[in-house]
Parts: structure tokens; C-alpha cells; sequence
């Protein structure tokens, strides 16, 4: 019985695997390398999202220290983070349109 159970699962995960390999499959590829033309080269536009990001985070955590928001903040780490990645993807969404 415990045989027949083990079978029917790697079954169902075969079948599950092969699924995602054709779903990979059909989807198509971008259509345009993630980059913008910058001085005559080709620079990523995440990196710059990434950037805009960070020094965005900064200027919000120095506004944060001086009305002293900063202390009662529970987690720090995580919530500089989350506010970083907020940034960067406003920023990519505003500037980039991606």
C-alpha cells in the first residue's frame, strides 16, 4: 500500500514538473534587453532604479531621525529595506515604465 502511494506521488510530481517545463516553454522572451542608452553605451535601468532607491531611503531616514519617527521604528533593518525596494520599483515604474 505505502508502495503504491510513493508511486502516485512521483507520478504527480512528474506530471507537475512537465507542466511547468511547457508553461516555461510557451512563454514568450523579452522582447528588449532591460537596458537605456546612456553616453552612447547600454546601462541597465534597474541599476539606476536601484540607485534612486537607496539615496531616496536615505533622504527619508534623515527626515525620520530629525522628527525622531526613527526611535519608535520596531524593526529597522526591515523596514529600511521594504522602503528601499518600494522606492526602486516606484522609481523603475515612474521613470522606466517597467
Amino acid at each position: 500500500m505505502l508502495r503504491a502511494g510513493a508511486a502516485r506521488k512521483e507520478r504527480l510530481l512528474k506530471r507537475i514538473f512537465l507542466a511547468i517545463l511547457l508553461l516555461m516553454a510557451a512563454t514568450p522572451a523579452l522582447s528588449a534587453a532591460p537596458a537605456v542608452g546612456m553616453f552612447g553605451s547600454f546601462f541597465p535601468y534597474w541599476l539606476i532604479s536601484l540607485f534612486i532607491g537607496v539615496v531616496t531611503t536615505i533622504f527619508i531616514r534623515v527626515i525620520f531621525v530629525v522628527t525622531k519617527l526613527d526611535d519608535i521604528i520596531p524593526w529597522r533593518v526591515l523596514v529600511y529595506l521594504s522602503l528601499t525596494l518600494a522606492m526602486t520599483l516606484l522609481s523603475s515604474h515612474l521613470f522606466f515604465g517597467r
